[in-house]
């Protein structure tokens, strides 16, 4: 290599670990602000005072004594900012449940607009955890930004805050509040969730047709947002509240951090391990995009299809999706000018180098993955796994375009990212900035500079802005499965630099990078899937029969099963000598056209949940019509069951077609030890692979790290220990 190469490539170098270093820096949150900030300012150190205040240290699931204490903590807060908060009551059935929600419902009065802007978060916790993050951090967002709001001047359009009840047991909040007549007047929806502990606050939901929603998010001080990320979200199965209100054709945005996931559902979700940046960076977010939305007259939140992408959180660049493909004309236009006044044509050799360079590093991200060989997407110790998804690309590049002639490398490495932008612009417009925004750069660069060193550098710099945050952020949020994706992409960033490799001792930096890999794959191999800070999921249940002997159910949610062999299903073992307490009873009120009216009420101990067998149906709850939710329940061993949760000590009126309903089964969890293996399970049969539980905490969720032991010790709890039973059952009479 030259020296005039080698000192452009050491700048270049340079330049571009400085971007990767300040967006680590951009991409990690907002500095948080004091509770001194001005009023109408967002302050994170004002909206952790208000969830110690409103939101606690315990779970607080739907139906449980510690949500209606949250309730009504959150009830007092939202009056102490002079709102008039009511609470909306409801049965409400969906996927999995059905349950009485209660969803707390205030309005900041706007000007003389009747359109409103609807801000959301719900306020049940799963029973593991207390739900800082999720989502703790999202009604503390909204109880800050109500706060700011009414620091400043009104609003043209009314501002409805819904803290709905229900989430985690299938956005049954959010439908009840479909049905209240507030809802008419909502025409934009700004949710706020967290599926995590710390990282950016990213958007990464939004409808096609956004545009508007995107000026507006534009505003904020620091947005992060990708229509990449909302392309893949679409793809995915996953549903928040927001989903609720998309279903129903109600445009708006989906906010979220996505990262620190092993907190996610567990104990550690609590306010230690809530990152004050994440929820100044959310604060600021939601606040300048409620204010931009809701500043407009009239509130239009559809209209006009947009790509957006974020540069390091300074700008959110965006364009009609309807341009994707001309500007990829352009991008070709430019690029075919600048060869041809170089006197060259693009290498086509090398353009079909770099892209058998990715496809490479697709199939070898893979075999990452592959050989990493976990039951779960996300292990305790993703490092070495990242360290060979970085080293792969740099053996591959070095393998393939070492010995390439640097003037027409750059054209034909450009040539094949114009040819990229076309495609994906007409097949995926919501990721052709990948290519389009590198191959305009790059070819406007050359046009204006010829095939110089300054040239290739610039494009380089444009290759790799809008992967900045991609890269480190798909491992935290997909895990092990984004490896091949993330391989692609670094050999695509890399790919830019090929200009400057020539001359480099090829041998020497493919064995070495490969070196790296293999060493990195056998610490990603030898490392803990669980440890104590990154907890497998593990569910205990006890079920008791109308005859026979209790047993015990138990349900690895994430990872397989910590005993032994991964089970299709859940794995019961015995457990005698314990007694269930009071049984529910079912009273009957008599028919009406053919259907029993019964009353089902729970015992003197007080249970949350009841459940009836399938087989049964449920035409009315309380006197609505009810939808079909019969369910495979995973707290009652393999029986299909419906699950009620939040019945009140009156009971429940249901009308029902069927079988006979006979009081028969309770299912709880009790404070209990055990070693080998939970009251007959079987222990751990392989070394490598043993768990043991830890901090084992409420609900009868408990959370299993790997040891070095084949002992197998801990203890279940129940999540109040003076209702044992958590779920108390109506299934009639098998053992």
């Amino acid at each position: 290599m030259s020296s005039a190469r080698a000192r452009a490539f050491t700048l270049l170098a340079l330049v571009l670990g400085l971007l990767t270093l300040v967006s680590t820096h951009r991409y990690a949150g907002s500095p948080p602000q004091a509770a001194t900030e001005a009023p109408e300012r967002f302050s994170a150190a004002r909206a952790l005072v208000v969830h110690a205040r409103v939101l606690g240290d315990r779970p607080h699931p739907t139906g449980s004594q510690e949500n209606a204490a949250v309730r009504a903590r959150l009830f007092a807060q939202l009056s102490s900012l002079g709102l008039a908060p009511r609470v909306l009551r409801q049965w409400q059935c969906g996927r999995f449940a059905c349950a009485f929600v209660h969803d707390v419902i205030a309005e900041l009065p706007g000007g003389a607009g009747s359109d409103a802007l609807l801000l959301a978060s719900h306020y049940d916790s799963v029973p593991a955890g207390p739900g800082a993050a999720d989502d703790g951090a999202g009604v503390v967002t909204l109880l800050e930004v109500a706060r700011a709001l009414r620091a400043g001047p009104p609003l043209a359009h009314d501002v409805i805050l819904l803290f709905s009840d229900g989430e985690e047991i299938g956005l049954l909040g959010a439908a009840a509040f479909t049905s209240d007549p507030a809802m008419r007047r909502v025409r934009a929806v700004l949710n706020v969730e967290a599926r995590g502990s710390r990282g950016p606050a990213m958007m990464f939901e939004a409808p096609v047709d956004a545009a508007p929603l995107i000026d507006a998010l534009a505003r904020a001080d620091r947005p992060v947002s990708t229509s990449a990320f909302a392309f893949a979200y679409r793809q995915m199965p996953n549903d928040t509240d927001f989903s609720v209100f998309r279903d129903r054709g109600v445009p708006g945005l989906n906010f979220a951090f996505t990262e620190g996931i092993e907190q996610y559902h567990t104990p550690d979700d609590d306010r230690a391990h809530l990152d004050p940046r994440s929820l100044q960076h959310v604060g600021d977010t939601v606040l300048s995009t409620t204010r931009a939305l809701a500043e407009r007259s009239p509130l239009v939140a559809r209209g006009g299809t947009v790509v957006w992408f974020d540069v390091l959180g300074l700008v959110l660049v965006r364009y009609p999706r309807g341009l994707a493909v001309p500007l990829a004309l352009v991008a070709t236009l430019f690029l075919a000018i600048a060869a041809r006044r170089a006197r060259t044509m693009p290498s086509l050799g090398s353009a079909a180098l770099a892209l058998l360079a990715v496809v490479l590093a697709l199939g070898g991200g893979f075999l990452v993955q592959r050989a990493c060989a976990r039951e779960v997407p996300f292990v305790a110790e993703p490092r070495p796994v990242l360290v060979a998804l970085h080293a792969l690309p740099v053996a591959i590049v070095l393998s393939l375009f070492a010995r390439r002639a640097p003037k027409s490398t750059v054209f034909g490495v450009h040539a094949l990212g114009v040819a990229l932008s076309l495609v994906v612009g007409a097949l995926a417009p919501d990721l052709s900035y990948l290519f389009l925004f590198p191959a305009l750069v790059a070819s406007f660069t050359l046009l204006a500079l010829g095939p110089t060193a300054l040239a290739a550098g610039i494009g380089a710099v444009a290759q790799w802005l809008p992967c900045l945050f991609l890269v480190p952020t798909l491992i935290p949020t997909l895990g092990l499965d984004a490896a091949p994706i993330v391989a692609a992409l670094v050999t695509w960033m890399l790919v830019a630099l090929t200009p400057f490799v020539r001359g480099l001792r090829v041998a020497r930096g493919v064995f070495g990078s490969l070196a790296v890999v293999a060493m990195a794959l056998v610490l990603a191999r030898r490392g803990p899937t669980f440890d104590r800070a990154h907890p497998q999921r593990v569910t205990v249940r006890l079920e008791f029969p109308q005859v026979g002997c209790p047993r015990w159910v138990v349900d690895a949610t994430w990872g397989g099963f910590p005993w032994g062999h991964p089970p299709s299903g859940m794995v019961g073992g015995p457990a005698c000598g314990l007694d269930p307490g009071g049984r529910p009873s079912v009273v009957e009120l008599g028919t009406a056209e053919g259907a029993r009216k019964v009353r089902l009420v729970p015992s003197s101990a007080v249970a949350d949940t009841l459940l009836l067998p399938a087989r049964v149906r449920v035409l009315r709850i309380a006197g609505s019509t009810a939808q079909p939710v019969a369910h495979v329940s995973r707290f009652v061993g393999d029986r299909a069951a419906y699950a009620f949760v939040g019945v009140p000590a009156t009971g429940i009126e249901l009308e029902l077609e069927g079988a006979s309903v006979t009081p028969s089964s309770c299912t709880r969890s009790v404070r209990r030890s055990w070693k080998e293996g939970p009251c007959g399970l079987p222990g751990p049969s392989r070394a490598r692979r043993e768990t043991s539980p830890w901090w084992p905490r409420l609900g009868g969720e408990f959370f299993a790290q790997r040891a070095p032991s084949a002992s197998f010790s801990g203890v279940a709890e129940s999540r109040d220990m003076r209702n044992p039973c958590v779920a108390r059952g109506l299934l009639d009479g098998e053992a």
